[in-house]
């Protein structure tokens, strides 16, 4: 199965646009698409673990307690968390990849990662059972 998008209401739209642009055949849904306007993390979680949609959100405060809590008792594909300070081209560029990738569940609690400043996924944020999660300099689809 291919691997879909979500985007959080906190994410560039920016970011969705580039990676719409530079592949137009990746699934990515806006937050307004989705309505995700004024949900709580947990709702935002609902809505796009019910449609197979890997979150992506700038949220790194408090989305991978939020993820953590809603993996304890549902499943969700994952959680992707763009630093704002990651350039948007290289955001894009690692959501395209990523895209690319076929997804294959470790376990019901779906992933985590956070993407760094070198354009790979940094580390698994709390409340991931993922063991096999690239460090920087490792790359996802690299």
């Amino acid at each position: 199965m291919a691997v879909r998008f979500q985007a959080d209401a906190d994410l560039s739209q920016i970011i969705v646009a580039t990676v719409l642009r530079r592949s137009s055949d990746i699934d990515f849904q806006t937050a307004h698409a989705a309505s995700l306007g004024g949900l709580k993390d947990i709702e935002v979680l609902g809505i796009a673990a019910s449609e197979g949609r890997i979150l992506v959100t700038h949220d790194s405060r408090t989305m991978p307690t939020h993820f953590a809590e809603f993996v304890r008792s549902q499943h969700s594909p994952g959680v992707i968390v763009v630093p704002q300070s990651l350039a948007v081209p290289a955001a894009a560029e690692d959501l395209a990849l990523t895209s690319r990738v076929r997804h294959v569940p470790c376990s019901s609690t779906g992933v985590a990662v956070q993407l760094s400043e070198c354009g790979t996924p940094r580390r698994r944020l709390s409340g991931c059972r993922r063991q096999n999660v690239p460090e920087c300099g490792g790359g996802v689809g690299r």
